[in-house]
């Protein structure tokens, strides 16, 4: 990084631009799972439109304040041209083709169409041009989050701040799910659908998503305590040890354990055994990969987060959870949607049947095993982005997941700085969470945990460039 010289002109009004830019950003994050996971139209555009007019904005301040350091966009090369691919293909979807184009590279998109067709006539490769265009907005307005993100998280004291908001937001959306819950206040909870009753749903309006945004809560509050982990000793004898308990329950990290609890007795009650069942694979497939790679494992800085998992099981998992998790749990036909799925896949393997149609598609393909029901999603978000976008675009995401997770990763096993490692790690156990549950279930489809989801990705790849060879910890350990 190059230094910040003193008396360029601007500097002072360069830095508060960047301060309220990255203040508003978070803001906007925030906001982002209030309404309904931002899964209504309008919450969806609110977002967008603030995002990119922030983006604007700062691109303009860029023109008239010289640069103080560098940007770490060029760290970041790959991930904008993947992002940029992503974008691109959808946008291919929704241009008017040839018919013989159409014909070639996806008959039964053709084959769909020709009875209402014109002689002569183009055709998009997208079955829904305004769903795939809605899409290619959600994932514009994603690669644009992260460009924000690797501009402005230039220190370690904004990448303090975000994690702390990620933890705060988390903290409270449990607070909501179980003041709610256990208030019985049906009134405020007129939203929820009558299935997902049996539990805390806070803002959301299913309990898998609002367990899947308090897996990405509960991974980050890990990676702070685990990497924070300083056992106190001040003497022998039990009197020392009330003192040095007493000592960690009021420090920080006592703080972020009372969040960890609170957090997984609303986990644990939401009743998502998917949700559940990929945060505590994902710690452990985590924490044991790491400790390989060291070859030693050391059991102090996990405890507490252990501890707080099985105490939330035990004091309140012991009802309708337990059930469920011995239960199947066949009932919304998840191995039928995915055998579904993949005849849809198999139908359009190159380019889909277009962002955001298998809604639309799903009715071609259902059998009498499905009755009445109709599913606006695969609930397996591979599944359904490999129907939509075709292998193209499922590979596009893989990569882009496959690069930030691998940032992330490199951010806690190279750095020695704590807050670097914390955020690092944190980043990696929320990205293999949320991609177990992906795999039974459509939290990428809710703009507010789509959105977050790559924010704590790109943030996690950051916490291995910021503020770099200049203040780290070489004693940190776990």
């Amino acid at each position: 990084m190059s230094t910040v010289q003193v008396g360029v002109p601007g500097l002072h009004q360069h830095r508060l631009h960047e301060r309220l830019s990255y203040v508003l950003l978070l803001a906007l994050l925030a906001w982002s799972p209030v309404p309904f996971g931002s899964n209504r139209p309008w919450a969806e555009d609110f977002f967008s439109t603030l995002l990119f007019g922030l983006f604007t904005l700062l691109f303009i301040a860029r023109i008239w304040y010289p640069r103080t350091r560098d940007s770490m966009l060029e760290f970041a090369r790959p991930v904008q041209w993947l992002l940029l691919a992503w974008v691109l293909w959808i946008t291919s979807q929704l241009i008017p083709l040839p018919e013989q184009l159409v014909l070639w590279l996806s008959p039964h998109a053709w084959a769909l169409r020709m009875p209402v067709l014109s002689p002569g006539e183009w055709l998009p490769m997208s079955l829904d041009r305004d769903a795939s265009l809605a899409i290619g907005l959600r994932v514009a307005t994603v690669a644009v989050l992260i460009l924000l993100i690797f501009e402005l998280l230039s220190s370690r004291r904004r990448l303090l701040l975000f994690s702390l908001v990620l933890v705060t937001c988390g903290l409270l959306e449990a607070m909501i799910g179980l003041g709610i819950y256990w208030s019985g206040a049906a009134d405020v909870t007129a939203h929820i659908d009558s299935r997902d009753s049996i539990g805390p749903v806070g803002t959301y309006i299913s309990r898998n998503h609002f367990a899947g945004f308090l897996e990405m809560a509960l991974a980050m509050n890990t990676g702070l305590i685990v990497v924070f982990y300083k056992p106190e000793k001040s003497g022998a004898g039990w009197r020392a040890r009330v003192r040095d308990g007493s000592a960690q329950l009021l420090s920080m990290r006592g703080i972020l354990l009372t969040a960890q609890l609170v957090m997984f007795v609303a986990l644990i009650l939401s009743g998502s055994r998917g949700g559940v069942l990929a945060l505590l694979i994902a710690m452990l497939l985590v924490g044991g990969g790491l400790a390989l790679r060291r070859r030693a494992l050391r059991i102090g800085p996990w405890a507490p987060v252990a501890l707080a998992a099985v105490g939330a099981v035990m004091w309140f998992g012991g009802g309708a959870f337990v059930n469920r998790i011995g239960s199947l749990g066949l009932a919304s036909n998840r191995l039928d949607l995915a055998a579904t799925s993949l005849q849809i896949i198999a139908d359009y393997p190159l380019t889909g049947s277009g962002a955001g149609t298998f809604r639309w598609i799903f009715p071609l393909y259902k059998d009498a095993s499905f009755g009445g029901l109709f599913y606006e999603h695969a609930h397996n978000d591979y599944l359904e982005i490999a129907s939509e976008q075709g292998i193209v675009g499922l590979v596009i995401f893989l990569v882009l997941t496959g690069l930030l997770l691998h940032r992330c990763y490199r951010a806690y096993c190279d750095r020695h700085n704590r807050l670097a490692r914390a955020v690092g790690l944190g980043a990696l156990i929320a990205g293999v969470s949320l991609l177990g549950h992906s795999m039974i279930d459509f939290n990428l489809q809710i703009p507010a945990n789509f959105y977050w989801f790559f924010a704590i990705l790109a943030t996690g790849a950051c916490a291995g460039q910021v503020q770099r060879g200049g203040g780290d910890n070489n004693h940190a350990s776990i």
